[in-house]
């Protein structure tokens, strides 16, 4: 996983993220990606990379 291009995408993407740290944990298949430990997390394919 490439996690420069993850976060490239989401801050792009998704404005709510802009500005702030985000975590990404990578699943099998999907990627889990938060700004916090209390929020849900924005759930997105692998195939975002490809």
């Amino acid at each position: 996983m490439n996690e420069e291009a993850v976060k490239e995408y989401v801050y792009s993407k998704y404005k709510q993220f802009k500005n702030k740290t985000i975590t990404i944990v990578e699943r099998d298949s999907t990627l889990e990606i938060t700004s916090g430990k209390d929020e849900s997390p924005l759930i997105l394919s692998k195939n975002i990379l490809n």
